[in-house]
């Protein structure tokens, strides 16, 4: 076991952005169809597929204008 009592594979995809069942991607491309803001989840993809290193992704969501939620 690892990471706090999970599985070496569990801990691998979710590394890899595979998280319960659907990868970062499926997740983005759908909040997309959806029209739903997902700038962690890009970030996440982004990563995955080297369009961006670590430090430019933290950047790019910190960077990002606040806005107030409604419910």
């Amino acid at each position: 076991m690892t990471a706090k009592g999970r599985g070496c594979v569990e801990t691998h995809l979710r590394a890899c952005g595979y998280i319960r069942g659907y990868s970062a991607g499926t997740l983005v491309q759908r909040a997309s169809h959806l029209v739903v803001d997902m700038p962690i989840g890009e970030g996440v993809v982004a990563l995955l597929h080297g369009h961006l290193q670590p430090a430019e992704a933290a950047a790019a969501l910190m960077g990002r204008e606040s806005w107030g939620e409604s419910v």
